[in-house]
């Protein structure tokens, strides 16, 4: 794999899951579930784990849509402003 530079962003189509990938061991998702939101930083710490992160990144599947960092925060300040937190 090449040298991947982080923060890497990612959403899936439906447009209430959005990834914030800090490394290749961890990444933040926000979900929107209706009018509440859940923040969740999550840690891999077993192999089936970094692979998904390694698949997030790579985008197997076209599971996910590469977004840009101003797309997660502005997803993430809305939650924050208009939704209740999970």
């Amino acid at each position: 794999m090449d040298q991947v530079i982080f923060p890497q962003y990612r959403k899936y189509s439906h447009d209430r899951s959005f990834f914030k990938i800090i490394s290749k061991d961890c990444f933040v998702q926000l979900d929107i579930i209706g009018d509440a939101y859940f923040l969740h930083t999550f840690h891999a710490k077993i192999h089936p784990d970094r692979i998904l992160i390694l698949d997030m990144i790579n985008n197997e599947n076209n599971a996910w849509q590469e977004i840009d960092e101003a797309e997660f925060e502005e997803r993430l300040q809305y939650a924050r402003n208009n939704l209740r937190e999970m």
